[in-house]
This record gives C-alpha cells, sequence and structure tokens, in this order.
C-alpha cells in the first residue's frame, strides 16, 4: 500500500476551493431576484438577514452577485486545476496566473462601483 504525499500548497488549495465554492453558490442561488418580502397583514417589516453575509449580499444588485459568484467558482478552479499538474484540466498556465487574478479583480471591482454609483 502506498501513501500519497499530498503538498502543502495542495492542501491549500483544496482549502481555498472548499470555502469559494460554497460562497459562489450561495452568490448565485436564489434564482433571478431577490426583493424582500412583502409586508403581512398587519404590516409587519420582513424578518431581519440571518448573517451578515445574507445582509452583504442583500445590498447587491444581481449583476453584482451573479460577478462575485462566478469569479469565486471560476478561481477555485484555477485553483485545484493547477495543483493537478498530471491532469490535464482546462485552465489558465501558473505562469499566468496574474492575468486570472488581474481579470477577477476588474470584474468584482467594476460591479461593485457600478452598483454604488448607480444605486
Amino acid at each position: 500500500m502506498t501513501v500519497l504525499a499530498v503538498a502543502p500548497l495542495q492542501i491549500g488549495a483544496y482549502v481555498l476551493a472548499a470555502i469559494l465554492v460554497p460562497f459562489g453558490i450561495f452568490m448565485l442561488w436564489g434564482g433571478r431576484d431577490f426583493t424582500p418580502p412583502p409586508l403581512d397583514d398587519e404590516l409587519h417589516p420582513p424578518p431581519p438577514p440571518r448573517t451578515r453575509l445574507h445582509a452583504f449580499r442583500a445590498t447587491l444588485t444581481r449583476a453584482t452577485r451573479t460577478a462575485f459568484g462566478l469569479c469565486s467558482l471560476i478561481t477555485a478552479w484555477h485553483a485545484i486545476a493547477w495543483t493537478h499538474p498530471k491532469v490535464h484540466l482546462l485552465h489558465v498556465p501558473l505562469d499566468r496566473w496574474w492575468v486570472l487574478a488581474l481579470g477577477v479583480l476588474i470584474a468584482v471591482w467594476s460591479s461593485l462601483a457600478m452598483d454604488r454609483h448607480f444605486k
């Protein structure tokens, strides 16, 4: 029985992906609209958000939530793909990591800037 050696970088990529994938799904989850529920018959306001992450998501537009979700899923995919050199997965070459990081940064920043500017 052979024991597979796992590098600390590979473990870090798994941890990063384990955080980014649920966050990306959470940001994409919910369909097209996150409008708050209307007041009930007694004119009580809707309940407050359950967590700070729910409150943060409620402040974003659909386009920004989509940008956050897709960018986190793409980053998680590349983190896993870069740590498996023997498996030829579709990914940006590792020496061009900065292109991926710049693209993610521009997508998220520009979407947040448009949210704040046009709200």
